[in-house]
C-alpha cells in the first residue's frame, strides 16, 4: 500500500503574526487545520501510513494529530535544523520504504486531486516520479511539458527548446516518487527536491506529468488564505465535501459561512458577506463583519467594523476597532515585533498589503 509523506516544516513567515502562535499546518481552513484536510484525503484514497516533518512549534502538530480521527498511522519526523523538500523525505527515509510509491504532499495546499488516479498514472508511466499540475496562475513559476506528458523543465531549468514544450503548467506540490528516488538525495544538509532531484531527472527523461483541472489551492500567504477560505464558502457542497470533509456553510446572521463548537453571536451584531468563525469565538453586539475569518477562541469587541480580516487564535479585538484588509494577532508574552507588522495595543496588525490597515 503507497505511503505518504506531509512536507510541514516550514517557519510560516508570510504567515505572521498567525504563526507567532500556532505552527504553520496547524493553521485552520475553515472548521479544522490544514494538516488533519490533508491527511484526512490520503487517508480516504487508501493511503494507511503517513509521515509528517516538522520544526516550528513541532509539539502542537503531535497534539492535533494525536488528538484526531480518521487519519492514517502518522510518523512525526522532527526536523531539529530545517532540512527542506528534498532533506525531509531523506530524513523520513526509514519510515517511507517498504510501501512502493510514495505520495508526497505539500502542507499549506488543498485540492480534489484524485490520489489514486495520480499513482496509477505513475506506475503506468514508468518514471521514477509523477508531479500534480493545473493550469499555470500569476506568481507561480511554470513547469515545461512535453508532448507525451513528460516534464522538461521546471521554473526554466534545465533550458528546453521551445520546439519540444507542449504545454506549460503549475506543479501544485503533490506528486508521486518511487523509493528509488530517495536515495537521489544529497546524503547531508539542507536540500531542494526540486533543484537536486527534480531537474536532473527531467534531464534525463526519467520525470512524468499528471494533469489536474479541478480544484487546487495553496493556503501559504496571506491573502491568499483569505481568498482561498472564502473562496471554498462559494463552491456547491459536494465539491466542498471532496476537499473539506464535514464543513458545512450555512446563513449566519446575513451573511453565510461555517460556523464552529461554541461560537456566539450577540444581538445587533452583522455578519456580511462570506465569514469563517472559529470554535468559540464570540462577536459581540453592533460589531460588523464582512468576508472575514475568525480562528479559534477569537473575541471581536461590541461596535467592531472589521473588513476582509483575519483575526488569530484566543485575540481580543477591543470595541469599536475599525480594520481592513489585515491580519489581527494576538503579541506574545515577551514578543519583539516583527518587521512589517505594527503593535496596536495588546496586539499585532499586518497589512494584506502596503496600504495601512487600520484607522
Amino acid at each position: 500500500m503507497l505511503k505518504a509523506m506531509v512536507l510541514s516544516a516550514g517557519l510560516g513567515l508570510r504567515l505572521r503574526p498567525l504563526t507567532l502562535e500556532l505552527p504553520k499546518p496547524a493553521i485552520p481552513v475553515l472548521d479544522r487545520p490544514i494538516l488533519l484536510h490533508i491527511l484526512s484525503r490520503i487517508a480516504r484514497s487508501g493511503v494507511r501510513s503517513a509521515a509528517v516533518n516538522v520544526h516550528h512549534l513541532a509539539g502542537e502538530v503531535d497534539r492535533i494529530v494525536a488528538s484526531s480521527d480518521g487519519l492514517p498511522e502518522t510518523h512525526i519526523s522532527v526536523e531539529p535544523v530545517l532540512l527542506g523538500t528534498a532533506g525531509g523525505l531523506r530524513q523520513a527515509a526509514p519510515f517511507l520504504r517498504g510501501g512502493g510509491p510514495i505520495l508526497v504532499h505539500n502542507g499549506d495546499c488543498l485540492s480534489d486531486i484524485d490520489l489514486g488516479a495520480l499513482a496509477a498514472h505513475h506506475r503506468e508511466s514508468g518514471k521514477l516520479a509523477t508531479l500534480a499540475l493545473v493550469p499555470p496562475r500569476p506568481g507561480y513559476g511554470t513547469v515545461e511539458v512535453g508532448v507525451g506528458g513528460e516534464v522538461l523543465s521546471l521554473a526554466g531549468a534545465p533550458v528546453v527548446p521551445a520546439a519540444r514544450v507542449a504545454a506549460r503548467l503549475l506543479f501544485t506540490g503533490c506528486h508521486v516518487v518511487d523509493e528509488a528516488v530517495l536515495d537521489l538525495i544529497p546524503p547531508e544538509g539542507p536540500s531542494s527536491i526540486v533543484t537536486d532531484v527534480y531537474r536532473p531527472l527531467a534531464a534525463r527523461g526519467d520525470l512524468g506529468g499528471y494533469v489536474h483541472n479541478g480544484y487546487w489551492w495553496e493556503f501559504g500567504e496571506p491573502d491568499v488564505y483569505l481568498e482561498g477560505s472564502l473562496g471554498l464558502i462559494d463552491l456547491p457542497p459536494a465539491s466542498l465535501a471532496r476537499i473539506c470533509e464535514g464543513a458545512a456553510v450555512r446563513p449566519i446572521s446575513g451573511g453565510r459561512g461555517v460556523v464552529g463548537v461554541g461560537v456566539e453571536i450577540a444581538p445587533g451584531a452583522r455578519i456580511d458577506g462570506r465569514c469563517v468563525l472559529g470554535r468559540g469565538s464570540r462577536v459581540a453586539a453592533d460589531a460588523v463583519l464582512a468576508d472575514c475569518v475568525l480562528l479559534d477562541d477569537a473575541r471581536v469587541g461590541s461596535g467592531c467594523r472589521l473588513t476582509r480580516v483575519i483575526v488569530g487564535p484566543r485575540t481580543e479585538i477591543p470595541p469599536r476597532f475599525e480594520c481592513r484588509d489585515a491580519i489581527v494577532g494576538r503579541a506574545p508574552t515577551g514578543c519583539a515585533t516583527p518587521a512589517g507588522i505594527e503593535r496596536v495595543g495588546a496586539n499585532l496588525v499586518r497589512p494584506l498589503s502596503e496600504l495601512g490597515a487600520h484607522r
